[in-house]
């Protein structure tokens, strides 16, 4: 509750403060909603062995390996496809996943930590430490609003 002898320049300072606080909330309520929506959406990807089919949420990061993708899912296998980081990344929802490395893209959800000793890395809810370029640092660490 504002006083009467509330001064202009508190007055702006709450409404910049709200208005800040609903930015933020927005972009949760679409991450959330795009999430809801894309639970069921599964992607295709070519291997040796035909056209796979997997869902997004399965999906904890991709390396890229030559003209070959390596996708590591969250039961801890792996798939190798016969696609370049750029088109499988492509297929994948953009408030799900970030480019982080000209070899590796991560799932937002799967990112635990962020360190900046001895280079740029991310830990992944598997333990794994993930290279942090420093073109992509800057996005990074926006998703999170640092």
């Amino acid at each position: 509750m504002l006083h009467v002898n509330t001064s202009p320049d508190k007055v702006s300072q709450i409404e910049n403060n709200l208005s800040s606080q609903i930015d933020l909330l927005r972009k949760q309520i679409e991450r959330l909603e795009e999430l809801n929506t894309k639970k069921t959406a599964k992607i295709s990807v070519t291997s040796q062995h035909g056209i796979e089919f997997l869902s997004p949420a399965q999906i904890m990061h991709l390396e890229a390996q030559g003209n070959y993708t390596r996708i590591f899912l969250s039961d801890g296998s792996s798939r190798m496809v016969s696609q370049v980081l750029k088109m499988v990344f492509n297929k994948l929802p953009k408030n799900l996943f970030i480019r982080i490395h000209q070899s590796h893209a991560v799932c937002i959800e799967a990112i635990t930590r962020y360190h900046s000793e001895d280079g740029y890395f991310v830990e992944l809810t598997d333990g794994k430490n993930i290279p942090v370029s420093r073109a992509n640092k800057k996005a990074l660490l926006a998703t999170f609003d640092c």
